[in-house]
């Protein structure tokens, strides 16, 4: 059948309507051809005008749920997404997002394609089937659908079991077709586990494939892309010219795969992606960021959501799409400085502090943060190391041995030990006792503030480190250097394994920019240390001047100097 017209207007489809109703009196066969051409390739029309979910009420504005622009414009940017290949939508939760993506459109190819194969994709395999339910249960119920599709469609899901065919949520779902395949016409599976093995599917549709826990961590992450990477793999065109593949997700993390897939299909072509925010801060208005309500969300329904979030960002992520939009309560990566030197160069007129977030490395590792005060009265963060790190087993003092011995030749001095001490722990007296086992007299200040709880976030500990965090932040005090993946310094570590890697991408995508959803914190812990208000009270911080005239490279040559290393 020749091309009918797309209206590019909600209202222009009243004049579709009245043109299929004319249709219809005229030659009802005309008529179902017509709407089998509009079921196949409009898919703003199959979602109101034929699925079930054209009957779904508005609750606040009384019309139509889908029968508006915003799902008009979600259909084309989905049909345009499909014709290059794939494309990736990231908008607000609860947009509707999956009724268009995950239902209508797989429903219209399997009417277009009957012998196409498609899976759905999520992180888990029960989330996936909360999507192929729907399929399945429109399918079975929608009697304009089976009329107009009886050569493709099964009567009842009696009839497909009669004819020895998948109906089922566990194994997916066939319709009728003229080629024998694997795979079902729909199926879902966890990205996880993959697909059965020797799949091929023509159409991936990956739906809540990322969640907040799926990538709390770099190793987490890293299985997740790995994940993907095996699910692509499956994807190869028998009945249509090319695999498609949309993903619908918000996101989680900068440094997950979801952002990841938005910056790639950004670079290829704009419109393989959609980003539409429940409140836009663009635009004042009431909502609980200053912005305006975007249909189909209300007024009412943002402020449900900010209400009922412990953690505020979570609202500014996955509601207003943006990832500081809670401003008072995350960490602001535009308020730190950049240096380009090498650390070394930054500390050498500085006063060096050592702060520690100890932990028996059994779950969590013990990180060590260095920072560089200098005369400008700003704080540098010159050396890092986080690894699984006992304080009562010698690596972990050997490491603090050496990061003392090389800052007190780099820097002015090394003014001070800083050590979070919570509850019974000891951790002050023991590094103390084993530096001056081994010579070493500098103060080891133990921190015991725990914080107080203000309300703005889920516990104490947050609490405490947004409060020593966000006045260095605001003031302009904190100093990074350049990560080393964009030509700088970074802060060179080795981890674990021994592998070197630069220990600012972890912090900034894994606990600086996901504050307050941030899993690990112990950099932060650890950092903050250098605002602890009654180490800070008691002694308070000392701003270096000039070079260390002790400094190993300001001796004479051939002299043995005694200093506090000789012990």
């Amino acid at each position: 059948m020749q091309a009918l017209w797309k209206p590019d207007t909600v209202e222009e489809y009243y004049e579709v309507q009245r043109w299929l109703g004319s249709v219809k009196d005229r030659s009802v066969d005309d008529w179902e051809d017509a709407m089998r051409w509009y079921c196949t390739e409009d898919l703003f029309y199959l979602l109101n005008f034929v699925l079930t979910d054209g009957q779904i009420v508005h609750s606040h504005y009384k019309k139509p749920y889908h029968f508006h622009q915003f799902f008009l414009d979600m259909c084309r940017s989905t049909e345009y997404q499909a014709s290059r290949g794939g494309g990736i939508d990231v908008s607000a939760r609860g947009g509707a997002k999956s009724t268009v993506r995950t239902k209508a459109f797989p429903i219209s190819m399997l009417l277009k394609h009957p012998d196409i194969s498609i899976v759905i994709f999520s992180v888990e395999k029960q989330l996936g089937e909360k999507h192929l339910y729907r399929i399945k249960k429109e399918l079975e119920v929608n009697e304009l659908l089976k009329t107009l599709f009886n050569n493709v469609l099964w009567e009842s899901q009696n009839d497909a079991i009669k004819n020895g065919v998948m109906w089922s949520m566990e194994h997916g779902i066939c319709v009728k077709r003229k080629i024998v395949r694997a795979n079902q016409t729909v199926e879902t599976h966890s990205m996880n586990q993959g697909g059965p093995v020797g799949s091929r599917f023509e159409i991936v549709l990956g739906d809540d494939m990322e969640s907040s826990d799926s990538v709390n961590s770099p190793e987490k992450i890293d299985k997740l892309n790995k994940a993907f990477s095996e699910t692509t793999s499956l994807m190869t065109p028998i009945v249509i010219d090319r695999p498609i593949l949309l993903i619908s997700n918000t996101r989680f993390s900068q440094a997950g795969l979801i952002q990841f897939k938005l910056d790639e299909y950004l670079a290829v072509d704009s419109r393989l992606t959609r980003c539409i925010p429940a409140e836009d801060k663009t635009i004042k208005g009431e909502g609980p960021l200053g912005g305006t309500a975007l249909y189909p969300f209300t007024y009412n329904d943002l402020w449900h959501q900010w209400n009922t979030k412990t953690n505020k960002a979570d609202y500014a992520l996955q509601y207003a799409l943006d990832y500081v939009g809670a401003s008072e309560y995350a960490l602001h990566q535009e308020s730190i400085q950049r240096y380009s030197e090498r650390p070394s160069q930054i500390a050498s007129d500085a006063n060096i502090y050592i702060c520690i977030d100890a932990s028996n490395g059994v779950v969590d590792p013990s990180c060590f943060w260095v920072w560089a005060a200098k005369p400008d009265q700003r704080l540098y963060w010159v050396d890092a190391t986080v690894r699984k790190m006992d304080p009562s087993k010698p690596p972990f003092h050997d490491e603090l041995y050496r990061m003392i011995r090389y800052w007190e030749s780099m820097g002015k001095r090394v003014v001070q030990i800083r050590i979070e001490q919570m509850g019974n722990q000891t951790w002050a007296a023991l590094v103390a006792s084993e530096l001056r086992a081994r010579g070493v007299s500098i103060p080891v200040i133990p921190c015991k503030n725990p914080g107080k709880k203000t309300g703005l976030f889920s516990t104490v500990k947050l609490d405490r480190i947004y409060s020593r965090w966000s006045p260095l932040l605001n003031a302009g005090r904190i100093v990074f250097p350049i990560p080393a993946k964009e030509g700088g310094w970074g802060i060179m570590s080795s981890d674990d394994s021994g592998a070197r890697k630069d220990l600012m991408e972890y912090f900034m995508g894994f606990e600086f920019l996901a504050f307050p959803q941030c899993k690990h914190e112990d950099m932060l812990d650890a950092g903050g240390l250098i605002q602890d208000d009654k180490a800070n009270e008691e002694t308070p911080i000392s701003w270096g001047s000039k070079r260390n005239v002790n400094s190993i490279y300001n001796r004479p040559q051939g002299r043995l100097q005694t200093t506090w290393m000789s012990g």
